[in-house]
């Protein structure tokens, strides 16, 4: 039949075809459909099945759009609509009532039924405050509670009703309402929804397969081979025809801003994850694994890099170490390198304070029978305090020992030559090479100083001025000197090593600073925490690959919900929007749960390697939880993005 173009027509369709497959294997469904329904009127849809019939009301309801001709709705025609036009126009103009009901298992009836007016911008207690009438209108005032699962497929069908009522539709589409009732409840809800037709003046399309059902409507049509033909009908028997031009109720005043608001959305996706159950917890757990792993080794790194500075600091920020490496000038001379001019040192550097040459000498030495290897360590009477040394018992060497045959054990070397025996004391003695040494002092255990190149505790100290008797020609190594000014030890350092340069022609000299030895230990121990923490990134991309499935496997299991939603006025980005929405929640729950986790796990280690204090990195939490939320974005990106891409009846059919 031709379509009329007036100004009371809701509905019109000019040579509407649709088809559906591939390239070469299309098959049409729709043949050139032509079709005008005014507003107020009630029709009805009579075909086979598989005759086109739902295909039709999919494209009047904006579900799909047609290959060709043309569909207006309310005077717009659709094809000029992008997809957010059309789902505000699903929302504002049209309500569905499916044959299957397709109400949300996860919400109640009263939830169901106020969910269009939610994506339309309402405000919830208005929303629930208009869904609890529609639903005592429909005679479920005590079912407003309940679960669809709760309820009868009578009750069922009659919630379906009134959510398709909820935002005061022009046009009420239905797809085989009845087809899943008994007979008696079939004609109830058909009662119904001439009762609406009639007292709230919405346009009614009904999809159905009997006859009987179709006779009560004004119109009647067959559909049949894609082709629509309109049957002679006389107004149904104990039915009141509707107006020519009846005048709507006014439709719910439209918000400022279409959408869902923030708290129905947060609340909806706490839900959607509160079903999913075990699933959910297996992938928060996932990302709350990879967030303690971040959060423990950054604190762990940033404790050892604190406690190995704090080690350093204790030793002394005020030394300064020389280096003295012979030239071959220097070391084909047979000449000694022994004596340092302290004064001389101090005219041309006023800041050095003290200064105390080393000669070492790896060698054996002998006592009791027992032989030990050490280092024999040749100085002057201003190393102890310089280094900071403390006896274990006797004394330190002085200027008057340049000559003598006296020696001051480390603590290490002590114990080693001490055998099974009693203690080294003062007045024993040792064997060194073909001399003997008289023990006048024993020293306690010191940490170790990474600035010195030796270890104290290991070696024995002799005075320098008796090395000479011990090798051929001995040379200095190194001069460690103490700064009388700490805060400007990098100036000290070059005026030193111009000045020792002078003083020694033929050698190379180069100084150290405890600070140029604490940027290298920040360095390395900020190094071994990143490291730690990549360790940790990987397992946090471990949770996330399963935060990914938990949402991809989610938007397969509700494809239908998608379709639901969008039939019911969700546009794409609101769909994406909401299971996004639910990667970042369970990504940040995860992430919160394994931040506080960590800082426990650190905490135990810090407290049982012996540590003196824990110091919470100031990293650790921006870093572990903002990249454990990031990894649950990422990864939550392509499931949100394939269930936005879905069109409406693609969704609905799927599923």
């Amino acid at each position: 039949m031709g379509a009329t173009h007036r100004g009371d027509c809701l509905i019109e369709l000019e040579g509407v075809s649709h088809s559906y497959g591939g390239a070469g294997s299309r098959q049409a469904v729709l043949r050139e459909v032509s079709l005008s329904v005014m507003r107020g009127q009630s029709c009805a849809i009579v075909g086979r099945s598989g005759s086109g019939k739902t295909t039709l009301l999919n494209l009047i309801g904006l579900l799909d759009t047609p290959a060709g001709g043309t569909l207006r709705i309310d005077g717009q025609d659709v094809r000029q609509l992008g997809a957010a036009q059309r789902a505000v126009m699903r929302n504002r103009t049209i309500g569905f009532v499916f044959q299957n009901f397709n109400l949300l298992p996860r919400l109640t009836a009263l939830e169901n039924v106020a969910l269009p007016l939610l994506y339309q911008g309402t405000p919830r207690q208005q929303a629930h405050q208009v869904a609890q009438g529609l639903l005592a209108r429909v005679g479920l005032a005590e079912c407003v509670q309940h679960l669809p699962a709760d309820l009868s497929g009578g009750q069922q069908q009659r919630v379906a009703i009134a959510r398709a009522l909820a935002t005061n539709p022009a046009v009420l589409l239905a797809d085989e309402p009845t087809g899943n009732l008994d007979s008696q409840n079939a004609d109830d809800i058909l009662d119904l929804l001439l009762a609406l037709n009639r007292e709230r003046a919405t346009t009614l399309l009904l999809i159905t397969h009997e006859e009987r059902l179709a006779k009560r409507m004004a119109r009647h049509f067959h559909l049949e081979d894609g082709r629509l033909t309109e049957a002679p009908c006389a107004a149904p028997e104990n039915e009141q025809p509707a107006q020519s031009t009846p005048a709507p109720l006014p439709p719910t005043a439209p918000a400022r801003r279409y959408g869902a608001g923030c708290v129905q959305v947060l609340r909806e996706s706490l839900e959607n994850l509160r079903t999913l159950g075990r699933r959910a917890l297996l992938a928060l757990l996932g990302i709350a694994v990879g967030c303690m792993a971040v959060v423990t080794l950054l604190n762990i790194g940033h404790n050892a890099h604190q406690v190995a500075l704090d080690i350093f600091r204790s030793m002394g920020s005020d030394v300064l170490v020389a280096s003295i490496q012979p030239t071959p000038k220097a070391l084909n001379s047979a000449q000694s390198l022994l004596a340092l001019d302290v004064d001389a040192l101090r005219a041309a550097v006023p800041e050095i304070r003290e200064a105390a040459p080393l000669v070492p000498l790896g060698t054996q030495v002998r006592m009791r029978g027992r032989q030990v290897g050490t280092t024999l360590i040749g100085s002057n009477e201003a190393l102890p305090a310089l280094v900071g040394m403390k006896l274990q018992a006797g004394r330190f060497l002085s200027h008057f020992d340049a000559d003598s045959t006296y020696a001051v054990l480390g603590a290490n070397t002590a114990n080693a030559l001490r055998q099974n025996g009693p203690p080294v004391q003062p007045g024993d003695e040792i064997q060194v090479d073909n001399y003997v040494y008289s023990v006048v002092g024993v020293l306690q255990a010191q940490g170790h100083n990474p600035l010195f190149p030796v270890s104290f505790n290991d070696s024995i100290l002799l005075h320098i001025g008796g090395m000479k008797r011990l090798m051929s020609s001995p040379r200095i190594h190194t001069i460690l000197l103490r700064s009388a000014e700490p805060h400007t030890l990098e100036q000290t350092s070059v005026r030193l090593r111009d000045a020792l340069q002078e003083i020694l022609p033929a050698h190379q000299v180069s100084v150290r600073i405890p600070r140029q030895l604490l940027d290298g230990l920040a360095k390395q121990t900020r190094l071994f925490s990143w490291l730690l923490t990549a360790l940790g990134g990987i397992a946090l991309i471990v949770g996330g690959i399963g935060v990914m499935n938990v949402m991809v496997m989610s938007v397969a299991e509700r494809r239908r919900e998608i379709g639901v939603r969008m039939a019911l006025g969700a546009r794409a980005r609101d769909v994406g929007a909401l299971f996004l929405l639910e990667a970042v929640e369970l990504a940040s729950a995860g992430a919160l749960i394994g931040a506080v986790a960590g800082v426990a796990l650190s905490w135990f280690f810090v407290k049982y390697a012996g540590w003196a204090v824990f110091s919470l990195s100031a990293l650790a939490f921006p870093l572990g939880i903002g990249s454990a939320v990031l990894v649950g974005l990422f990864f939550g990106i392509s499931p949100a993005l394939a269930a936005a891409r879905l069109t409406p009846v693609q969704a609905l059919r799927d599923a």
